[in-house]
């Protein structure tokens, strides 16, 4: 099953779809197969606040331990609430500061 799936265009006129599945290595395979570049990452799932200052709030957590946020996305908002995707340059050390958030 698909969670998440955005695209961006690149400066040469191709472009980068993330796609969020629980299904990686069948999505990776059927992908490949079918003659795209595969490249995987991992995503934390973070639930936010809906509220301004949430994503700031957890972007000065990470920057204070050299954290560089590499890519966040909106999975799903709800009432009050965002489920946040976010890829970070050391997930491990991300996991242990946002730990409240995930």
């Amino acid at each position: 099953n698909l969670d998440s799936i955005s695209v961006d265009a690149t400066r040469n006129n191709q472009a980068i779809i993330r796609i969020l599945t629980n299904g990686f290595l069948k999505a990776k395979a059927l992908l490949s197969h079918a003659g795209f570049k595969v490249f995987d990452s991992s995503v934390l799932v973070l639930t936010l606040e809906d509220k301004p200052g949430e994503l700031a709030k957890i972007s000065r957590s990470l920057a204070d331990d050299w954290i560089n946020i590499l890519n966040v996305f909106v999975i799903e908002k709800t009432k009050g609430e965002v489920l946040t995707g976010l890829q970070t340059s050391n997930d491990v050390a991300a996991k242990k500061i946002l730990a409240e958030y995930l």
